[in-house]
């Protein structure tokens, strides 16, 4: 179950060899450029962090480097190494290389800033038993706006990523927190190309006409917020794990389906506050148009999976449905709230017992993609792009 290792027959047994044996040709030359990097550095937290991630690369042990990217100011950022893990459909834990050179836009800061103070607040706002929302206080959330200039490897998989919350590590959330980087300039790109016209050919008028820009980057910003929400561990049989190693091969959509759901629940609430700005619907517009450009990619992605439920589930609790303008869908902003609670208290409730086999249970119910949706994104297949690829020089 470690992220870091390859799985191997060896005779009539199994097993584990560490990325950095297995990966050498690629991780001791990254390794070496790193460090050369981190002596032309003029910035000492970059120099600390590019240091300890070439140290991290050649042994697998991420922590202190995880810490250090934590601490890193400056215009200058850098994502590298095996993070993510939403490509093993086995069971949801090996990690999967990745980079990102990023470009932080220092102006923004303040108007992020706001959100950074209030996630023990979002914390203890979730509607779930006080076991499943432990206090956060005192924990660090970086927020950077970015415009990512350069992405490699898982980065570039299918799906081209438009923010991320990293670390995953658990011990790093609980030692300093995580830090959640939205690039502005893919997130502009992915609603301009596929969202707004995806939302026009599914959505009705109505609904569709109440897409904004600013309003899907709140929604994308509340998501990777949410990931930090909610519970970390499980205990089982007087056995601890994390809840990653306790859902197995259905971490990743019952995760993502948190942060997804967690986001809408929470955005009241700073909107009561004076936080959030705009109307309720286009927070809503914005998810909506992401969960339809996700269930395209199919049962293959972890998202195509969990927003495709997340649909169905709203659609049987009557928050959308098929009776727009030719049988585009409508939403019911008042229903979508309360399905939104009850699919939270689900999802939490799946991660904080480590109910496997309840996740399991939800994912097979709710993933057939009903008559009338299909009908709307097989006329869009024509229209609509399923994704943009960015070029580089």
């Amino acid at each position: 179950m470690n992220p870091y290792t390859v799985v191997r027959r060896s005779g009539g047994r199994l097993v584990t060899v560490p990325y950095h044996e297995v990966y050498a040709t690629y991780v001791l030359p990254t390794a070496t450029l790193l460090e050369e990097a981190a002596a032309l550095s003029q910035n000492p937290s970059l120099t600390a962090y590019l240091g300890l991630q070439a140290t991290a690369l050649r042994t697998d042990d991420y922590f202190q480097a995880d810490l250090a990217w934590l601490d890193l100011v400056g215009n200058v950022d850098l994502s590298i190494g095996p993070h993510e893990t939403y490509d093993d459909q086995l069971t949801g834990q090996k990690a999967f290389y990745k980079a990102n050179v990023l470009l932080v836009d220092q102006a923004a800061a303040g108007r992020l800033d706001k959100y950074k103070a209030e996630v023990p607040a979002l914390q203890a706002n979730l509607p779930v038993d006080p076991q499943y929302k432990l206090d956060q206080t005192g924990t660090m959330t970086p927020l950077i706006l970015v415009d990512d200039i350069r992405r490699a490897g898982q980065g570039r998989a299918v799906m081209e990523p438009v923010a991320f919350s990293l670390p995953n590590d658990p011990r790093v959330w609980e030692a300093k927190g995580a830090k959640k980087v939205m690039m502005g300039n893919y997130l502009s790109a992915r609603r301009t190309t596929v969202l707004e016209p995806l939302a026009r050919a599914v959505l009705d008028d109505s609904v569709a006409s109440q897409m904004d820009g600013e309003a899907y980057f709140t929604w994308v910003l509340m998501h990777e917020i949410s990931h930090t929400l909610g519970p970390r561990n499980v205990t089982k049989d007087g056995k601890q794990s994390t809840v990653r190693e306790a859902l197995g091969e259905y971490y990743t959509p019952i995760e993502e389906g948190k942060a997804d759901i967690g986001g809408l629940y929470n955005l009241p609430y700073l909107m009561d506050k004076g936080i959030v700005t705009g109307s309720l619907m286009s927070h809503y517009v914005g998810y909506l148009a992401e969960a339809l450009r996700s269930i395209r990619f199919g049962m293959g992605s972890a998202y195509g999976v969990i927003r495709l439920a997340a649909w169905n589930f709203l659609v049987e609790k009557a928050a959308l449905s098929p009776s727009g303008t030719n049988g585009r869908f409508l939403l019911d902003l008042d229903k979508a709230k309360a399905a939104v609670t009850e699919l939270l208290v689900k999802l939490i409730t799946i991660e904080g017992q480590g109910d496997q086999a309840a996740a399991g249970q939800f994912i097979k119910a709710y993933t057939t993609v009903m008559p009338e949706l299909k009908t709307f994104l097989d006329a869009a297949e024509t229209t609509v792009p399923l994704e943009f690829v960015p070029m580089y020089p």
